[in-house]
């Protein structure tokens, strides 16, 4: 049979299966009598029907829910004033809405408001998106040699100092554990070019290991997050002046944070430590993990987690914030399969039983990047810790039917408020961005694409990358198709976005969008773009 045409049976499959979801039913829907509090205060759009948090009206009996969008209106009754918008959700258009919910007495009579919203409706996944433009296989060879002709990379090879001009080289932990993670899956992926990746990897482990702290320090072994000084730069040539966010060619992020950690980056440098002991043999890389653990394990909080940012010279809590603590659980877990100590394992286990009681129980997704300030609750929610979570539960109860079930509920979320199979709203008209409320630009970004977080409500490669290892961890547990289709129709994204040089761009941007002539890309957001087409390269059919 040939290809073309398993492929289009494939898709009829999955159409099959997106017609028959289920957008009416709630994700996780707070109940104020069972403690179960509401995640989408700050939330602007649903795929799937919502439920907030409209409060009780006295000597209400029931309430009555009006809705206006679309050209149209819709109503409903119910005996709470939380209930979701179930009843009426598959009749209404994919739109700009706005609710009102009003306590009715036993007369018949409004007795008061119970509450009002205003959001957008979004489509779900309906097929027709832009087939690929090129293999998997070769949009992520593309990728890696593009990454390696690149000042950015290709200076610390050559000379053992870290590119001045790639501004990202301001956040050493993040730049260089990716560096390390890409080149390990180019040489594991393509073995003529692996002596060549394999001196990249090299070549940034040697320079994070340059950076530890001294094993007398109080968080030794850990890697800072910002750069421990400026880049360097010609102030006729280079800078501030480029750009308003810039202090001289630093992110104004990494400038104003320099001195603190983030405390999820140590283990994503002692995650690729572990990689490069194992693909080199060479057990300084292990050593210098073992100790990044141990100081996890020496300042871990009562709670279970750790403080989100501290001081680096003296260990001091900067930012008393959680740390959502899905990177320190996978790096404990390749800390346990690397050395066999259990101690490892164990650890892993406590990060996701503070998880269990923390967003498992309250989905407080937050938001926890170097370059943007930490929020109070639910006002900077991401996919990105939320899938984290799910891949840990199906990378080690995949066999647990509840254990899938909490999985979907993950997915399910992400893609309610973080993908956009389409354009969420005509061009022309103004809604909220989801946790700014500010005006939200549709024609701005390319559609299929997967946004980042409320603080950064944008298009982003490495999103929609995650959101694609996350369909496929879900098509393998459960066999669904939908689940194979979304993950193809991001990564056949990817493969449009790709300019013929190999650059994926970090913004998924329009013409008319500022961010789409900017080249400072994030090249740990490429190489995860890479890693995910390889990934879907294995087990589907290009």
């Amino acid at each position: 049979m040939e290809v073309s045409v398993v492929i289009g049976m494939i898709a009829a499959v999955a159409m099959a299966a997106s017609a028959a979801e289920d957008v009416s039913v709630p994700v996780r829907p707070g109940c104020s009598g069972r403690g179960v509090p509401f995640w989408n205060a700050h939330a602007a759009f649903f795929r799937y029907a919502p439920s907030f948090d409209f409060k009780a009206v006295p000597k209400a009996v029931r309430y009555r829910f009006s809705l206006k969008g679309g050209g149209a209106g819709e109503s409903f009754e119910a005996d709470s004033p939380e209930a979701p918008l179930s009843p009426v959700w598959k009749r209404m258009a994919n739109a700009q809405w706005t609710v009102v919910c009003e306590g009715i007495g036993a007369d018949g009579a409004v007795v008061g408001k119970a509450g009002e919203r205003s959001f957008v409706k979004t489509a779900p996944y309906a097929g027709g998106c832009a087939p690929a433009a090129r293999p998997y296989r070769e949009a992520a060879r593309r990728i890696y040699e593009y990454m390696t002709s690149l000042p950015a990379m290709k200076t610390l090879v050559e000379t053992g100092v870290p590119e001045q001009n790639y501004q990202h080289n301001a956040y050493p932990s993040k730049t260089h554990a990716a560096h390390i993670k890409a080149m390990l899956g180019w040489a594991k992926a393509d073995p003529q070019n692996r002596d060549k990746a394999m001196r990249f990897a090299r070549a940034s482990g040697e320079y994070l290991l340059s950076q530890l702290e001294p094993a007398d320090a109080p968080l030794a072994f850990w890697p800072p997050t910002y750069g421990r000084k400026p880049l360097e730069y010609d102030t006729r040539t280079d800078g501030g002046k480029m750009r308003e966010s810039m202090v001289g060619n630093d992110p104004a992020g990494a400038a104003r944070y320099r001195g603190q950690v983030m405390s999820l980056y140590p283990a994503d440098v002692g995650s690729q430590f572990v990689a490069l002991a194992e693909a080199t043999g060479e057990k300084k890389y292990l050593e210098a993990a073992r100790g990044i653990g141990e100081t996890y394990l020496r300042i871990r909080r009562a709670d279970g987690t750790w403080a989100l940012k501290y001081w680096l010279a003296t260990g001091e809590v900067q930012c008393p914030n959680p740390l959502v603590p899905t990177r320190p659980m996978a790096f404990f877990e390749r800390l346990a399969e690397a050395t066999g100590d259990e101690r490892w394992r164990k650890a892993a286990d406590e990060c996701f039983a503070w998880l269990e009681n923390g967003p498992l129980a309250d989905w407080n997704w937050d938001g926890q990047f170097e370059d943007i300030e930490p929020r109070p609750p639910y006002q900077d929610l991401t996919e990105h810790n939320a899938i984290e979570t799910m891949l840990h539960l199906l990378g080690r109860r995949a066999d647990d039917p509840a254990a899938c079930r909490q999985a979907r509920e993950l997915l399910r979320w992400s893609e309610d408020q973080f993908v956009f199979w389409e354009a969420p709203c005509r061009a022309e008209e103004k809604v909220p961005c989801a946790g700014s409320g500010r005006p939200f630009a549709p024609g701005k970004w390319h559609y299929p694409s997967v946004f980042e977080q409320y603080s950064c409500y944008i298009a982003i490669d490495a999103s929609a990358s995650k959101m694609i290892a996350a369909y496929l961890a879900m098509h393998g547990a459960e066999g669904n198709p939908l689940d194979l289709a979304k993950a193809r129709a991001l990564a056949d994204a990817i493969t449009q976005m790709q300019e013929p040089s190999g650059r994926v761009p970090t913004f998924w941007a329009e013409k008319d969008n500022w961010l789409s002539g900017v080249r400072y890309d994030w090249l740990n957001c490429m190489a995860s773009c890479a890693a995910a087409l390889l990934e879907l390269a294995a087990v589907s059919i290009e």
